[in-house]
Formats: C-alpha cells, sequence, structure tokens
C-alpha cells in the first residue's frame, strides 16, 4: 500500500517549506513577479532564489512562519524583491552576487530579528532598502 506522493511535496504535519525558484531555462519553478507567501503554522520557511533574475520583484511573506530564509543566489536573483518579515518572525537574508539584492526591500520592522549578508561583492545590496526590528541597531 504504497502512497502515490510527488518528491516535491511536503506532508501536511511538516513544520517547514521550501520554494525551490531556479532560472536555468529548465526548472518548473521560476518565481520572478510570485507572490511567495509562507504558511502561517510554518515554524521554517525557506526561499530558495538560484540564477539570474530568478525572484525578481517578487513578494516574498513570512507570514506568521517562526523562521524565513531567503537566499538569493546569482546576478539579479532578488532584484527589487519585496521582503516581509511578520512579528514573531526571525529572517535571514543571504544575497550572494552582482546586484543580487539590488534595489529590493527587505520589511523587518516587527522581526524578531533580521540578519542581511550582503556577500563579498560590492553591489549585492546596492540601492536596496533594509527596515531593521524596532528597537534593534544595525551591525
Amino acid at each position: 500500500s504504497a502512497s502515490s506522493t510527488s518528491a516535491s511535496s511536503t506532508p501536511a504535519s511538516a513544520t517547514s517549506q521550501t520554494f525551490s525558484c531556479t532560472a536555468d531555462g529548465l526548472s518548473t519553478r521560476f518565481c520572478k513577479e510570485e507572490l511567495l507567501s509562507c504558511r502561517p503554522t510554518t515554524s521554517e520557511c525557506n526561499a530558495n532564489c538560484n540564477g539570474k533574475s530568478s525572484c525578481e520583484k517578487a513578494k516574498i511573506d513570512s507570514n506568521g512562519a517562526d523562521v524565513l530564509n531567503v537566499k538569493c543566489n546569482g546576478e539579479t536573483s532578488c532584484k527589487e524583491a519585496m521582503i516581509d518579515c511578520d512579528a514573531n518572525t526571525e529572517c535571514d537574508v543571504d544575497c550572494m552576487g552582482k546586484s543580487a539584492c539590488g534595489q529590493s526591500m527587505v520589511d523587518g520592522t516587527n522581526a524578531d530579528s533580521l540578519d542581511i549578508d550582503c556577500g563579498a561583492q560590492e553591489s549585492s545590496c546596492k540601492d536596496a532598502e533594509f527596515e531593521c526590528p524596532t528597537g534593534q541597531g544595525t551591525t
């Protein structure tokens, strides 16, 4: 009595959720200009944006998840994206690549914490706007 589920599906009882967005021309999921909204009951939500423009202009919403991990790997992978870190969410945003998070907006005003890594490339976070959690400074 084997159940037939696709490899990419997650059981309803799972506490993690992953959006895999790859701009390689072969991927079934290209997230440019999409809304990626985590399930409210998720303990860890991951948005993996790999390749040029993979999540460009996307809206990524933690939607009450405990942890939101956004990985922007590749040129303009999250350019002009809107990342919304809700209350009681720990947000971790990695921007790796030329203009990976260029002109993006990360709203962490109500988040528990906000950690942004702009990598070694000078332009990774060019013209991006980050709103830190209330009462926390930047480091």
